[in-house]
């Protein structure tokens, strides 16, 4: 358990705490490293993002310098290579904690079936002024964006599987390192995978749409201007086309995880498709829509065309129409 540096004073049996600001020190318990934010960017892509939150509301988290090791699932780019970037757009560190080393990719027997991104930081600074406070508000400060490219795609139905390594790797492993400052000495923290070192999320790649059911479908009144198309689902990164008779219409829409609409139709049949990295698939069923025209304007067929106010005994025709259902006078 860390300990909490306070000061007190005893008044009428009472003791006091001192507000007189946070403190500069943090324990291996006190911070929480995230990967986050993960996401499919392209067939062979995927991006994401580290953060680093500090935990404890009493005391200042300054970092002096960090080093990461991540691992993830080899499986996902095949008979491919893999290369990773970074990108400091956004980041939260100040100049000395900044990452300006480029990732490297690393195969290791010690790590079966998985490979490893390796990131070194800076020297180690212990002035709190040339150091990183840290965010309290979560997730906390962005350290960097990572960007995987793959020379195929990955492979379909494959999860990345990110996990950090831990602080108490040793070679022929490599330690992820978080390094704090209390103005004077620079502590090694303990990272421990799954406790203090987590992973948000783990998308399956390149996986085909899943097939939802078309919504929608009846008769309307030529006034009317047509009836709702749609479908009871959807899923969010694949946008779904509309077609009318076989023929895609500019009407798309982007899934929501939700059922979702494509606005009012005219007649015709209706059937939509859904595309994303992981290719095309037709939703179920279609739409059906009719259209029952207006009925054609009567026409007298008999009976004078001027009658006296009052007169009667005046009988009035009109042809069928068909499409009438009544009339009114």
């Amino acid at each position: 358990m860390k300990r909490k540096i306070r000061n007190w004073i005893v008044l009428l049996g009472i003791p006091l705490f001192l507000l007189s600001g946070r403190n500069a020190y943090a324990g291996p318990e006190d911070f929480q490293l995230t990967v986050r934010n993960i996401q499919q960017t392209a067939p062979n892509i995927i991006e994401f993002d580290v953060y680093l939150l500090d935990t404890d509301p009493l005391n200042d988290f300054y970092l002096s310098t960090e080093q990461f090791g991540i691992l993830f699932n080899s499986a996902i780019y095949g008979v491919g290579t893999i290369s990773a970037t970074i990108s400091n757009t956004g980041s939260g560190l100040g100049p000395n904690q900044l990452i300006l080393q480029s990732p490297a990719i690393e195969t290791n027997a010690a790590y079966t079936g998985q490979t490893l991104i390796l990131l070194g930081g800076n020297m180690a600074y212990t002035p709190l002024a040339q150091c990183t406070l840290i965010s309290l508000a979560s997730p906390g400060t962005l350290i960097t964006h990572f960007i995987l490219t793959s020379t195929v795609n990955f492979v379909s139905g494959t999860a990345p599987n990110f996990v950090f390594t831990s602080s108490g790797d040793v070679s022929p492993l490599y330690a992820t390192r978080i390094s704090v400052s209390d103005g004077s000495t620079v502590s090694n923290l303990t990272v421990t995978p799954g406790a203090n070192a987590t992973v948000v999320g783990n998308p399956v790649l390149n996986v085909a749409p899943q097939q939802f059911t078309v919504t929608g479908g009846g008769n309307y009144c030529e006034s009317a201007g047509g009836l709702p198309v749609g479908l009871n689902g959807s899923e969010t990164g694949v946008t779904y086309s509309l077609y009318r008779g076989g023929s895609e219409l500019v009407t798309t829409v982007s899934g929501t995880g939700s059922a979702i609409s494509f606005g009012n139709q005219t007649a015709g049949t209706y059937t939509v498709s859904g595309t994303n990295f992981g290719g095309t698939t037709a939703m179920a069923g279609n739409a059906v829509i009719t259209m029952t025209s207006l009925p054609a304007t009567p026409v007298f067929s008999a009976g004078a065309a001027t009658q006296c106010s009052g007169s009667t005994g005046q009988v009035y025709t009109v042809a069928e129409v068909a499409t009438a259902t009544s009339y009114n006078w």
